[in-house]
């Protein structure tokens, strides 16, 4: 029995569709504590991803960095074979708030409802949507059943959501402008009272065998998406990348040291001659280095583009 009757793409596209909807057009608001937007994307992040004027981004422009920046770093693919709900909230909240504050208040509800941890271990808390914490989110899906897991942890991630956004406008006067606004994107609670009552009256047998699916359960594997995947390619080859430019920046590094050591004492030359060689290797050294790390690591990421 599948999990989710919709293609991982066409989920994906929907949720973030409907999330870039919610955020709207361009807005350069004077209380706006991230300064000018579009789709909710501010020109900081913009830039990161190779566009010089968040003015002039495009839908697909858009969508390539929520997919490249929130998305696929939160496993949302992954997240959706379990929950479509869960994996839209996060998602929310992560263009919104951050990444990292997503995942940290799903930790932290993870952590809370592991019985004391007899049900899986505490998680830790650390904003990284990680194998643990899917394997966590995966385990809490199969002790409790899709409904009462998927209910609970939306309903969690809403609450801490809404009272978020007061704690800002308590804590910023000026943000009290957008307060309704960040209201409105929170959800009621969508709780199937059916489900809840056979929980609660111990039949629960049809959420973990049924509305989960006790076979998916015990073999479950991550999902296979192409564009997923390519991503994930990608992040690869760009750690092994940086690994290898790291070494060759090492060796210019102990070259230079060698140098400015080596060879001063073999050419016998005075005290005041060694100290301006040597100066001079050392500022060489540097000027390679650097231009070395700023050719390695200014490229910025650039991927597919998906019209909205």
């Amino acid at each position: 029995m599948a999990m989710n009757p919709l293609p991982l793409a066409q989920q994906r596209r929907d949720i973030i569709n409907r999330v870039k909807q919610i955020e709207g057009g361009y807005s350069n608001h004077r209380a706006d504590s991230g300064g000018r937007t579009n789709y909710g994307i501010t020109a900081a992040t913009a830039q990161q991803y190779g566009f010089r004027n968040v003015a002039e981004l495009t839908p697909a422009d858009a969508y390539e960095i929520y997919e490249q920046g929130y998305w696929y770093p939160l496993r949302l693919d992954e997240v959706g074979t379990l929950s479509p709900k869960l994996a839209e909230r996060l998602f929310d909240i992560a263009v919104n708030l951050g990444p990292s504050v997503a995942v940290k208040w799903l930790q932290r509800a993870l952590n809370v409802l592991n019985n004391g941890g007899t049900y899986y271990p505490d998680v830790s808390v650390d904003g990284a949507m990680g194998v643990q914490t899917l394997n966590v989110l995966r385990a809490l899906f199969t002790k409790r059943g899709k409904v009462i897991a998927e209910n609970t942890l939306v309903k969690m991630l809403a609450s801490r959501q809404s009272v978020h956004y007061q704690d800002l406008a308590e804590q910023r006067p000026k943000d009290e402008a957008f307060s309704q606004g960040w209201q409105n994107r929170v959800p009621d609670a969508d709780v199937d009272a059916a489900a809840v009552d056979n929980y609660f009256s111990g039949d629960d047998s049809a959420s973990d065998d049924q509305a989960f699916g006790a076979s998916e359960s015990k073999s479950y594997q991550p999902p296979i998406d192409p564009d997923y995947q390519a991503w994930l390619a990608q992040k690869e080859q760009s750690k092994n990348t940086k690994k290898a430019h790291q070494s060759k920046i090492n060796w210019v590094q102990i070259v230079g040291m060698a140098a400015s050591c080596g060879v001063p004492f073999i050419a016998g030359l005075s005290p005041e001659h060694v100290a301006m060689i040597g100066a001079g290797l050392n500022t060489v050294q540097g000027l390679v280095t650097i231009a070395l790390r700023t050719w390695f690591t200014s490229k910025p990421i650039r991927a597919h583009s998906v019209t909205g």
